[in-house]
């Protein structure tokens, strides 16, 4: 079946300027809405700042990004990301493409900027995440429970009366969330903790003494 369209002079010669060898319009006309059909398949380009690893950490401990969406009509949507139930152990990309990105042919999305506002906590390094791993692991908090506590504490070494150098003493501010404290067994009534580190783990843990 052959189906007649009517252009205009200008579309017309356009179209003109595409024809490859003995084109017809009907081959030109496919081969464009070919080119369309595939630019749509292809994935979003992701970008993030800052890097990849350092934004889902801070992305973990502030629970919420700024994304700038760009759009295949050339606009662009500023938009909220709130990510609560992220963890350190996440896969960061497949939560975005099956949660946040859900959709994206449909909605036009050609490429996402993933940032974390100036506005939160920047402080949070890679040595403070491998401190509060460790410290976590030794009250056996889950690292996000650790975290929820926001550095109110104070690290030092304890000695014990037989002199091992592993004795580590975290003292928790009154600041603390009781929830999360309640969960450490052997915490005293001054809100001490005492632990025996391994000592692959005291390198971290003397660069906050």
């Amino acid at each position: 079946m052959v189906v007649r369209i009517d252009v205009n002079d200008s579309t017309f010669k356009r179209l003109e300027k595409l024809v490859v060898g003995f084109d017809t319009p009907d081959a030109v006309i496919n081969r464009l809405i070919d080119s369309y059909e595939n630019k749509k398949t292809t994935k979003p380009v992701l970008s993030f700042y800052p890097e990849e690893s350092d934004f889902l950490r801070l992305l973990v401990k502030n629970g919420i990004a700024e994304v700038t969406l760009h759009k295949e009509n050339g606009s662009k949507e500023e938009v909220t990301w709130k990510a609560n139930k992220l963890t350190f152990d996440s896969n960061l990309r497949g939560n975005i493409w099956s949660g946040f990105l859900r959709g994206w042919k449909e909605r036009g999305i050609i490429s996402a900027h993933f940032s974390i506002s100036d506005s939160y906590d920047f402080s949070y390094s890679e040595a403070d995440f491998k401190r509060d791993e460790i410290l976590s692991r030794h009250c056996k908090l889950s690292l996000k429970e650790f975290i929820s506590l926001n550095e109110e504490f104070e690290l030092s070494k304890h000695i014990d009366p037989e002199g091992d150098l592993g004795g580590y003493r975290i003292r928790f501010f009154e600041s603390c969330d009781s929830k999360v404290l309640e969960k450490i067994e052997k915490l005293n009534r001054k809100k001490e903790f005492v632990f025996h580190a391994f000592s692959d783990e005291w390198n971290i843990l003397n660069q906050f003494i």
